[in-house]
């Protein structure tokens, strides 16, 4: 997706809706993490807000 519009910016709902729905993060913390730095890596800021919310345990069950 994010090909194809280059520009992650675009997919930021969606994207923040994977990572709430599907892997479980606080929305809390996707909302904040994820806005920080979406215009280049997307997959790499989805990893690192994993990475926060395993350490900070946000996981929502």
């Amino acid at each position: 997706m994010t090909l194809s519009t280059t520009s992650s910016a675009g997919i930021l709902p969606l994207t923040t809706s994977i990572t709430n729905k599907d892997f479980g993060v606080s929305p809390e913390l996707s909302s904040f993490s994820l806005l920080l730095d979406t215009t280049f890596n997307v997959t790499g800021d989805v990893v690192s807000t994993l990475c926060v919310a395993r350490s900070e345990n946000m996981f929502v069950s």
